[in-house]
């Protein structure tokens, strides 16, 4: 095989891997996730309309 298909192959293999663990990742922290966004902006935007 050539360079040029390893290359395909590994790309391939390294964005479904990517894919399977974002779903993963998204199905186990979704709800986590959204709430440490929703503390993290409060945050900023207290800090931010403290310092204006």
């Amino acid at each position: 095989m050539s360079p040029s298909n390893w290359l395909l192959i590994y790309m391939m293999t390294i964005s479904m891997l990517m894919i399977i663990m974002s779903m993963i990742f998204n199905n186990l922290n979704f709800k986590n996730k959204l709430l440490n966004n929703n503390n993290m902006n409060k945050f900023f935007n207290k800090k931010w309309t403290w310092k204006w």
